[in-house]
């Protein structure tokens, strides 16, 4: 997908983020 190559770090970024927020609320 032309997206995911214009803005790599955002495709990178959010899933990451979701997985903090998860990790967060577990402990």
């Amino acid at each position: 997908s032309p997206r995911s190559q214009q803005n790599p770090t955002l495709v990178v970024l959010l899933p990451t983020q979701s997985r903090t927020r998860q990790g967060t609320d577990l402990k």
